[in-house]
């Protein structure tokens, strides 16, 4: 692959190690030096309004699609953007009874979270409700008086969210309907399946930068349930996979005294989505996260 894109004094020894030593270190601030055969990485003023324009056009290209089109190191990309253009990309999107949505720091990081996308304003999200009373047919819950007077909500049993991650198409194979049928068959509970299917899909940044919107509905929904029927937050159990997860976070956080958070399968790993720990603050000492890492799932 090093030949192909960068020609054969790709090859060298000493190349191989500065690339290796580079990756390793996770390092996108050390600029490369243009080599015969390789393509232009200098961040000029010719390069860095080239991106701008891109970038400008489309939020939602990834570094590697910039580079491919404008011929340039994924390095020189990178240096581009978290040196010169990242500050004017910035957005603080104001949505409708939800409150702003900044896409800087700690949402962006040059690292391991270089795009940094704003959540749709638009969110299109459903609550079905499965109870004792109803274990089979779902009920869609809105947050208006009208809908909750005409619920099979029970606000003497505890409440479980389930919020599924990224790419799910919520079919009735889907596990979360799985999960519905052995809570309501070990216990009696309220229990949502929160549907954001509308906003779970390609491209992964856009996905995961509406997990805080939908989050924020999540917590919308649960103020008006305790509001309008006396239930506790102590009462409330979220538990999300993937993305579903970090749902469950951005949710939590605007639950003071929440019960319970399970995130199952966070990715971790996954430098755009890394973002539970390290944006989320849960304001109480009371609530019990539990992760779990798992393919099973």
């Amino acid at each position: 692959m090093l030949v192909k894109v960068y020609g054969v004094d790709a090859v060298s020894k000493k190349c191989v190690f500065e690339w290796f030593k580079r990756f390793r270190d996770g390092k996108v601030d050390v600029k490369d030096e243009p080599r015969s055969g390789r393509p232009p990485t200098s961040t000029t003023p010719d390069n860095i309004e080239r991106v701008r324009r891109m970038l400008a056009d489309d939020l939602r290209l990834s570094l590697r699609m910039i580079a491919e089109e404008l011929k340039m190191s994924l390095d020189s990309v990178s240096n581009i953007i978290h040196e010169h253009l990242q500050k004017l990309l910035y957005t603080n999107r104001s949505i409708e009874d939800l409150g702003y949505f900044y896409t800087g720091p700690p949402f962006y990081h040059a690292i391991n979270r270089p795009i940094s996308l704003p959540p749709t304003s638009s969110p299109r999200v459903k609550f079905r409700l499965f109870t004792p009373s109803n274990p089979e047919e779902a009920y869609e819950q809105e947050i208006t008086q009208e809908s909750l007077s005409n619920s099979t909500f029970d606000p003497t049993l505890e409440t479980k969210f389930l919020i599924h991650g990224f790419m799910s198409d919520l079919d009735y194979d889907d596990v979360r309907f799985e999960t519905k049928d052995v809570l309501l068959r070990v216990g009696n509970y309220n229990v949502f399946i929160v549907d954001w299917t509308q906003h779970n899909g390609f491209p992964y940044a856009q996905a995961v930068a509406n997990t805080r919107v939908v989050g924020a509905l999540v917590a919308k929904m649960i103020h008006f349930l305790m509001n309008e029927t006396g239930i506790t937050p102590e009462s409330i159990h979220l538990i999300g996979h993937s993305l579903g997860a970090h749902t469950s976070g951005y949710a939590g956080e605007r639950i003071p005294g929440l019960g319970r958070i399970t995130g199952i399968y966070l990715y971790f790993h996954n430098r755009i989505g890394w973002n539970i720990n390290s944006v989320v603050e849960i304001n109480n000492d009371t609530i019990i996260i539990n992760t779990l890492n798992t393919e099973l799932v």
